[in-house]
């Protein structure tokens, strides 16, 4: 029985950090991603697919990163009463505990 290991390993030249997503490159980025989710053939696959926009659109538009921050995110850290006082608009606060990352 033959078990494959795979590694990634960086052995390339550093990466340079991409810039943060324009407004409207996360709307367009939204709208092609409902065009593709409503593509599935089952609603099983439809709705796997909107879980995906609904994370993928929650990292573009918050900056949480994958893995280190996103992993320890729970219903309780997240507050979708938080009112801005400054502009008076209602915006949903995360607040993450701290850790290492």
């Amino acid at each position: 029985n033959l078990i494959l290991k795979y590694t990634i390993k960086n052995k390339g030249r550093k990466a340079k950090r991409r810039p943060r997503f324009t407004h409207q490159e996360i709307v367009e980025l939204e709208k092609r991603m409902m065009v593709w989710a409503r593509s599935g053939d089952k609603s099983f696959t439809q709705y796997k697919r909107h879980m995906l926009i609904i994370y993928s659109m929650l990292l573009a538009r918050c900056g949480i990163r994958t893995e280190n921050e996103i992993a320890v995110l729970k219903w309780k850290h997240i507050d979708g009463n938080f009112m801005n006082m400054a502009d008076g608009e209602r915006y949903i606060r995360i607040s993450l505990p701290w850790r290492k990352t």
